[in-house]
């Protein structure tokens, strides 16, 4: 089974924002024609021009809450591309400016209905979203990347299941490396120490099998592990991200990751509350860690049988 890709899910999120713009438009917001001053040495442009009318107050909310999931989309569209060319970028640029006059409804228009506002703007999120289609990613793969408080509740990583999902790959980041380190000496609690220790032997004899920054098999056609090497790079990613915070830093690298796997399945896998909660204002697909007793084949050492 293949996962809704990240290329999926932000289609699906320019669908509802112009869904959302149709809602303003018709139910809120209203059209005036320019009434020309012919004294005016550019009266014969301006006798073409409508403008828009006031919101009332319930618009001015909705546009409000419309604009916030804009920008929102917008920053995600554009640490996405920041690599494409010149060419793609000035079409997002135009696109963007665009569809943010009719949103905020600050400019003359070139629009005599609010059916040609409505499918001016629903084009020009049309030509944002199909940028996301020149990325280069692989096609199809289902890719989990974990934290750290998934790790220490199910340490098994060669026996991890997800429903109705065959055939994935397990990518460490090295915030989570690092952080692994740290706990096998300082945490406080033994048994953390322990699960730490022994998680790290685990990934140490995995790349016995290969490189693990190619990635290696630890489940026989079912389970890789793939190790990332660099840190993200926090100028380019998400503009909330601090670059001080490790759960930040852990939300760009998943970032990056999905960026250059746009078109395969990427999910954020932790049982930390705090994270979910970044995950799910980043538009990063998230869930929780297999329970031990659902692992694959309890006991059982998928590495012998590689």
């Amino acid at each position: 089974m293949v996962l809704k890709t990240f290329s999926d899910n932000l289609k699906v999120m320019g669908e509802s924002i112009k869904k959302n713009f149709s809602v303003l438009i018709n139910d809120y917001s209203s059209l005036k024609r320019n009434i020309p001053d012919y004294n005016s040495a550019i009266y014969s442009i301006q006798e073409w021009k409508y403008s828009w009318g006031d919101l009332p107050l319930e618009g001015k909310r909705y546009q409000s809450g419309l604009l916030t999931d804009f920008n929102k989309f917008i920053n995600l569209i554009k640490a996405l591309i920041k690599d494409l060319n010149e060419d793609y970028l000035r079409i997002f640029d135009d696109a963007n400016a665009a569809i943010s006059s009719n949103m905020k409804q600050d400019s003359f228009l070139y629009y005599e209905t609010k059916e040609e506002i409505i499918k001016a703007t629903n084009d020009e999120i049309d030509k944002m979203t199909q940028l996301i289609d020149y990325l280069d990613s692989t096609e199809n793969e289902n890719i989990y990347v974990s934290d750290t408080s998934a790790l220490i509740y199910n340490p098994q990583i060669e026996s991890w299941i997800f429903d109705d999902v065959e055939k994935f790959i397990i990518i460490l980041t090295p915030t989570i490396l690092s952080e692994l380190d740290k706990l096998k000496i300082n945490h406080r609690n033994q048994e953390v120490r322990e699960k730490a220790e022994s998680l790290i032997k685990r990934i140490k004899e995995f790349g016995r099998r290969g490189s693990l920054q190619v990635g290696v098999p630890i489940a026989k056609d079912k389970i890789y592990i793939r190790c990332l090497a660099v840190e993200p790079n926090m100028i380019n990613s998400l503009p909330w991200l601090d670059e001080k915070n490790n759960d930040d830093r852990f939300i760009a690298s998943v970032f990056e990751i999905m960026r250059n796997n746009i078109r395969s399945s990427v999910v954020l896998v932790t049982k930390d509350i705090n994270m979910q909660n970044k995950a799910e204002f980043a538009f990063i697909p998230f869930c929780e860690p297999p329970e031990i007793e659902k692992t694959l084949n309890p006991g059982f050492s998928p590495l012998s049988e590689i």
